[in-house]
């Protein structure tokens, strides 16, 4: 992690979100890590990184 994200090793994924709570985490991505360009992509990766979990979940239901 850490390293920047290039075009090759990156995938855009679209979901749908309720209201509310796309917009309870832009605030929280704004509170935490400002305005740059690439926080929200950032925060997301950092919350999934913090509980493996959570992650390993998603990729088993995948499966």
């Amino acid at each position: 992690m850490g390293s920047k994200l290039s075009e090759e090793n990156v995938e855009v994924i679209k979901v749908e979100l309720p209201k509310w709570l796309a917009e309870k985490f832009r605030r929280y991505v704004a509170e935490k890590y400002g305005f740059r360009r690439g926080a929200l992509s950032k925060a997301f990766i950092d919350n999934l990184a913090k509980k493996p979990n959570t992650l390993n979940s998603l990729i088993f239901a995948i499966k």
